[in-house]
């Protein structure tokens, strides 16, 4: 008993060094959660009608990380919980933060339910999906918020050297799942993508020179952009999906219901290339 409540209260001491927050639709017979998720049901065979359709109404759901240093954090949390914008500790740290985010909008999305004994469901779907992620230094944190942070005269090298990282494309799925017994259930995804746009920025030099008496500094950078947008090229075709940047998925998933009620879901989402 003492060493279950000493594993306890370490997990707790180690759970507030921790800050996040994540909201997720796991188990809710949603739409979204058995696409998401295709093992997951989405018919309750009792009352559930044959056809699931989400009207055209889209789905949009949107997350993002953030994993920095300490001064980077505090600053960070700061901003969070106490509204309050304070990059004085960022100058001279020399110390690089990742950051990610995704979006991911089901414009389409249709279900059909197969037979009650197998409970067996198959689905199509239309999604635009967008990652992005990229590196970014404690200095540009800093200089976004006041450039006076940093000595007047002084030039700082290689303080701006950041990488950024974008793409975006559709996701046209096909979707099945099956009980292969009473407690297991076991899914499938496969897709087709349609890339729409490509962007990737990489710095490799940087210099901030600041001064305090004109209240003014001049930044210089050195870097590649790349992109298959041009600045010429018309958005509506840009948008529309083709197979000009084609590109395969796959998505496996099982789920497990143990005698005491516990539910085991297990997912591999989304591998593929474009």
């Amino acid at each position: 008993m003492k060493r279950s409540l000493l594993v306890i209260f370490i997990f707790i001491q180690w759970c507030g060094l921790c800050y996040a927050q994540q909201y997720a639709l796991y188990n809710t017979r949603t739409l979204f959660d058995a696409f998401e998720n295709p093992s997951q049901k989405a018919f309750i065979p009792d009352s559930s009608k044959k056809y699931a359709f989400n009207f055209f109404v889209p789905n949009l759901s949107f997350s993002s990380e953030f994993k920095g240093n300490m001064p980077a954090q505090t600053t960070l949390k700061k901003i969070l919980f106490k509204r309050i914008f304070d990059a004085s500790n960022l100058i001279n740290t020399s110390g690089m933060n990742n950051f990610y985010a995704d979006q991911n909008t089901y414009l389409v999305m249709l279900r059909i339910f197969g037979n009650v004994y197998l409970n067996s469901e198959k689905g199509f779907a239309w999604q635009i999906k967008t990652d992005i992620r990229g590196t970014v230094s404690n200095e540009t944190l800093a200089i976004l918020h006041n450039s006076n942070l940093f000595t007047s005269g002084t030039p700082y090298e290689d303080v701006l050297n950041n990488s950024l990282n974008g793409i975006s494309y559709h996701q046209f799925s096909f979707s099945y799942r099956e009980n292969y017994s009473k407690r297991l259930g076991l899914g499938i995804k496969l897709s087709y993508l349609s890339g729409i746009g490509y962007s990737s920025l990489s710095m490799d030099k940087s210099e901030v020179l600041v001064d305090q008496l004109n209240n003014t500094y001049d930044v210089s950078l050195k870097g590649k952009y790349r992109t298959n947008i041009l600045l010429n090229d018309p958005g509506d075709k840009i948008i529309q999906p083709g197979i000009k940047n084609p590109g395969l998925a796959i998505g496996i998933s099982a789920n497990y219901k143990l005698h005491r009620g516990w539910y085991l879901l297990g997912n591999l989402k989304d591998l593929g290339f474009i």
